[in-house]
Formats: structure tokens, C-alpha cells, sequence
């Protein structure tokens, strides 16, 4: 294997807060649908 003298630049972009939103959006989401299927009354007329 030969060595490399010469390195590839690459972009590292910076810091997003987009995961952190998108998985409280998430675990929201899922909080709220599990509230409504637990209010929910199967098999039962309202």
C-alpha cells in the first residue's frame, strides 16, 4: 500500500438543531397518539 502525501478537504457543515426539533415533533406525536388510543373505546357505541 502506498501512502497518501495529500489529504481530500471535505465540508463539515455546523451545528443544527433540526434533530433535536424533529425528535421532540416525534415523541410528541407519539405521546398524543397513544392518549387518543387509550381514550378510545373499542367495540363500544358512544
Amino acid at each position: 500500500m502506498s501512502t497518501q502525501d495529500a489529504y481530500e478537504e471535505y465540508y463539515v457543515p455546523h451545528n443544527s438543531k433540526l434533530p433535536i426539533f424533529a425528535s421532540l415533533g416525534i415523541f410528541l406525536t407519539l405521546v398524543g397518539m397513544g392518549t387518543m388510543f387509550n381514550e378510545s373505546k373499542a367495540g363500544v357505541d358512544s
